[in-house]
């Protein structure tokens, strides 16, 4: 399986939710939106783990210089 970054899937996902509500397909746009929703959730938490990382490793770079 191929990963895409998020900025490929949120393109997909815009053009998808353009078709369905073009269709009028409400119940296939609402799932697409809720598929956003839970990539902006993804993003915001990947975004937090990585300032907490951040962190941690400048941190761990204090005590290693402290004699």
């Amino acid at each position: 399986m191929a990963l895409i970054s998020s900025a490929m899937l949120r393109q997909r996902l815009e053009a998808l939710r353009g078709r369905y509500a073009h269709q009028r397909r409400i119940a296939h746009q609402q799932a697409v939106e809720a598929c956003m929703v839970q990539l902006d959730e993804v993003e915001a938490y990947a975004e937090e783990q990585e300032a907490a990382l951040l962190h941690d490793r400048s941190q761990l770079a204090t005590i290693d210089r402290k004699p």
